[in-house]
């Protein structure tokens, strides 16, 4: 039971707006009483040009009051249906609303070019250049402050590497219909910026959390720095651009490694090649990571990486060049991580079957 009796909220309609029109005196003849029956049409033409004139007024007056209504989409990160009942997403910054009093008649005063004078208004309020990349780039600065409030950003470099690569989600039909490089690439980034903040609750209760190495790898089973970096970087769990995230910290030798533990340790570059370190594998052959200006590329993803790595780990960067490699490299790490786990199972005296993969399904919750 709450403890505070709340009150029901009140929509106030805060885009709601009433003609100046209708605080004229009436010996004008613009408000909803309108002119005398017997008014001249010269008196009529007059009455019509005054409204005509507080028209531009009205409809700057009418568009202040339609941004006020939009604050809630403005700051939202959110998609919204489209026609089709589908997710779009949302790129309005600017709104309007037309200036419609039905006790003024106004249908005479608008010029009309035969189409939806509310669609005319809005495009011409939102994107009066007709270009389109403004809008996106209105947008995205509206997601970069939404993510400063949490002490976030997401580098305008990203950018280049989405317009370097054309074919970005082309089977995404919103992405599709963009002809445009730069235009599909600042609506992706929209997107990341959205997906990364709807899931900014998630992401960052577990920042500082590892995986859990008693279940099998998957997306959900994932540290929270990996997630964060996919999710900065648009990269997909399990595609070719996927990276392999090791914690030196779980390769410590176990009671039995102790006649192999002097070998393997001679050829290190520490003497405690253990504490506090990481190593990141990145697929150097994949299609964004091998086109040109790869350098600059590779900076670029280790800066971010280390941006979102607490700043007492020390990280090292692998950029691995065949896709033989990388697979590798997977193979050998879950096969040591079973070993692992049946070794950590059997010491708490349980089965290594008790403890199911979901390889196969990362949706499937873990028992």
């Amino acid at each position: 039971l709450s403890l505070l009796n709340t009150t029901p909220g009140k929509n106030r309609d805060v885009h709601r707006y009433e003609s100046i029109q209708q605080q004229m005196p009436d010996i004008y003849g613009v408000n909803a009483h309108g002119l005398p029956y017997n008014s001249t049409p010269e008196r009529k033409g007059q009455a019509r040009q005054l409204q005509g004139y507080l028209l531009f007024f009205d409809q700057l007056l009418a568009n202040y009051f339609s941004q006020l209504g939009g604050v809630r989409e403005l700051f939202s990160f959110f998609g919204k249906d489209d026609s089709k009942g589908k997710s779009a997403t949302s790129t309005s910054t600017y709104f309007s609303q037309v200036v419609n009093d039905p006790e003024l008649n106004l249908d005479p005063v608008f010029v009309r070019e035969g189409e939806d004078l509310q669609a005319r208004l809005q495009s011409l309020t939102e994107n009066p250049s007709g270009d389109e990349s403004e809008v996106y780039q209105r947008k995205n600065r509206f997601l970069n402050h939404l993510l400063a409030r949490f002490g976030m950003q997401f580098t305008d470099y990203s950018l280049i590497l989405f317009e370097q690569q054309a074919t970005l989600d082309l089977e995404d039909e919103e992405l599709a219909k963009i002809d445009d490089n730069w235009n599909r690439a600042a609506l992706g980034r929209i997107r990341d910026k959205q997906r990364y903040l709807q899931k900014f609750p998630e992401l960052s209760s577990c920042r500082g959390q590892g995986f859990n190495y008693l279940e099998a790898m998957s997306p959900k089973n994932s540290s929270g720095v990996e997630q964060i970096i996919r999710c900065k970087l648009h990269i997909k769990p399990g595609s070719d651009e996927d990276f392999v995230l090791v914690e030196h910290v779980l390769l410590r030798p176990l009671s039995q490694d102790q006649a192999q533990s002097t070998p393997v340790l001679v050829n290190t570059p520490n003497a405690d090649p253990y504490s506090l370190q990481i190593t990141v594998a990145f697929a150097a052959y994949s299609e964004r990571f091998a086109d040109r200006d790869n350098a600059v590329r590779r900076e670029f993803i280790e800066r971010e990486v280390r941006d979102e790595t607490p700043a007492h780990i020390c990280i090292k960067f692998l950029w691995l060049s065949t896709a033989e490699e990388m697979a590798t490299l997977k193979a050998t790490r879950d096969q040591w991580l079973a070993e692992r786990r049946r070794y950590i199972l059997t010491s708490m005296g349980m089965q290594a079957s008790d403890t199911k993969s979901d390889t196969q399904n990362p949706d499937t919750p873990s028992n």
